[in-house]
C-alpha cells in the first residue's frame, strides 16, 4: 500500500476499510416495486436485503461481495474478484449489458455481471448512472449519460431525453481523469487531495463557480488536501485532512452547514445555494462523510454529527426541518460507520450492531418513521469493515 495526504491507496482485498473512510458502500438502499429496500454487504461476502419491519435476506446469484450501492431503482454489487454486478431497472441501461438492451428486457430481480467491466476497486450507483474506480486509478460509466453524466466528453444532451439520447449501455471510460482513489457518484478524489467532478450543475452541484452541466470533469477550486468525498444529487462535500468539511451546491434545507438560514445565502441568480466550497462550522476531528438530503460526519471519538435536512428524526431530537448548523445525531457513541439516507441513518457500532432511524426504518406511521434509534440486527463477526 502507498500512502498519500495521509490517505491510504488499497488493494482489492483491503476495500471494505476503504469503504468506511470513503464511498460509505457497507449499506445502502433502493427502490423496487415493493418499495424501500435497504442492503448491506458482511464480511462473510453475502449480501442482506431488507425493508422497513422485515427480516434480512441473502440476495442469491453473488458471493464474495466487499461493496454495496444503490441507485434510484436499481443495486450494484462489487466483489472481491474485481467484478461488478447489478439488478433492477434498466430503462436508462443501469445494468451494463447490451444484451438486455436488444432483448429489450427493462428490468431484472437476478444478478447481472457487467459487461466488460474488470479490475475495479470501487463502486458508485447517481440515481440512473453507475461509476466503478479501477485498479489503474481510471473511472468508468455508465447509465444515464444525459448532462454529461458519464464524463465522456460528448455534446452534452438534456436530463429530460430519454436514455436513447446519451445512454451508455456498457461502460465507458471517463475523461481527463488519472490517479483517482476515491469515486461518489460524478465525483472523484486523486491521491494529490485534489477533487473533480462532472454531469449535472444543477444547484451548484459542481462546486465550479457556476451551473453549466459538463462532460468532461473539472477541478474544484479552493480543495487541495481532500482525503473523502460524498455527493448528493444537489452538492457535495469534501473531508479535509486537517478533520473539517467544505460543502458546495444547495442550501435549501441547510446542507451547507454554514449556520446561515438559507433565504440569507445569495449567489448567482438564485438564493439558497453556494456555486463554491464554503467551510461547514463547528465541526472538527472528522474521519468520515456520507451525504443525502440529511448529511453526516463520523467524529474520531465515535460521535455522530449532522445537518441539513432533519425531518422524520433524520438527526435526531436536535435537528429540525432546517439544520443549518451541525448538531449531535440522537446522542450516538461508539460508531465505527455511518450512512446517511433520504430522512433516514444508519449506524454500525464496534460491537458490530447495526441501527437505525427516520424513515423507512419500522412498519407503524404514515413514513414507517422512528423517532428513536433501533437496533436492527447484531452483526457480530459478520459486521464489515
Amino acid at each position: 500500500m502507498k500512502r498519500l495526504l495521509g490517505v491510504t491507496i488499497i488493494s482489492i482485498s483491503c476495500l471494505c476499510s476503504f469503504a468506511q473512510t470513503f464511498s460509505g458502500n457497507w449499506i445502502c438502499s433502493y427502490r423496487n416495486k415493493t418499495g424501500i429496500n435497504h442492503v448491506m454487504a458482511l464480511s462473510n461476502g453475502e449480501v442482506m436485503r431488507w425493508q422497513a419491519g422485515g427480516e434480512m435476506q441473502k440476495i442469491p446469484d453473488i458471493e464474495n461481495a466487499v461493496q454495496v450501492s444503490g441507485g434510484e431503482e436499481h443495486l450494484l454489487v462489487l466483489d472481491k474478484n474485481g467484478y461488478v454486478y447489478t439488478l433492477g431497472m434498466n430503462d436508462y441501461y443501469q445494468l451494463g449489458d447490451p444484451d438486455l438492451v436488444s432483448k429489450k428486457i427493462r428490468e431484472s430481480e437476478r444478478m447481472v455481471k457487467v459487461k466488460g467491466l474488470k479490475n475495479v476497486i470501487a463502486i458508485s450507483a447517481f440515481s440512473k448512472t453507475n461509476y466503478a474506480l479501477l485498479r489503474d486509478g481510471t473511472v468508468m460509466a455508465w447509465g444515464n449519460g444525459n448532462e454529461g453524466m458519464c464524463g465522456d466528453g460528448e455534446k452534452i444532451t438534456s436530463g429530460a431525453y430519454s436514455a436513447s439520447a446519451a445512454g451508455k449501455k456498457e461502460p465507458v471510460k471517463v475523461i481527463n481523469l488519472d490517479h483517482v482513489i476515491a469515486i461518489s457518484g460524478p465525483m472523484a478524489l486523486k491521491d494529490d487531495g485534489s477533487v473533480w467532478t462532472w454531469g449535472d450543475g444543477y444547484q451548484g452541484r459542481l462546486g465550479c463557480g457556476d451551473v453549466k452541466s459538463v462532460s468532461v470533469p473539472g477541478k474544484v477550486p479552493g480543495i487541495e488536501n481532500a482525503i473523502a468525498i460524498s455527493g448528493s444529487r444537489n452538492g457535495g462535500y469534501a473531508l479535509l485532512k486537517d478533520g473539517t468539511v467544505k460543502a458546495w451546491g444547495t442550501n435549501y434545507k441547510g446542507q451547507l452547514g454554514t449556520g446561515v438560514p438559507s433565504s440569507k445565502i445569495y449567489q448567482g441568480s438564485r438564493d439558497e445555494r453556494s456555486l463554491i466550497p464554503v467551510s461547514v462550522i463547528k465541526l472538527f476531528n472528522v474521519k468520515a462523510i456520507d451525504a443525502s438530503s440529511g448529511i453526516l460526519a463520523l467524529r474520531k471519538d465515535g460521535t455522530v454529527m449532522g445537518w441539513g435536512w432533519g425531518e422524520l428524526s433524520a438527526l435526531g431530537p436536535l435537528g429540525g426541518d432546517v439544520t443549518s448548523t451541525p448538531v449531535h445525531v440522537h446522542k450516538l457513541s461508539g460508531v465505527k460507520a455511518v450512512k446517511a439516507g433520504n430522512g433516514s441513518g444508519f449506524a454500525l457500532l464496534n460491537d458490530g450492531t447495526l441501527v437505525g432511524w427516520g424513515a423507512q426504518m419500522i412498519t407503524t406511521g404514515a413514513y414507517k418513521n422512528s423517532k428513536t434509534v433501533i437496533r436492527i440486527k447484531s452483526l457480530g463477526k459478520l459486521a464489515p469493515l
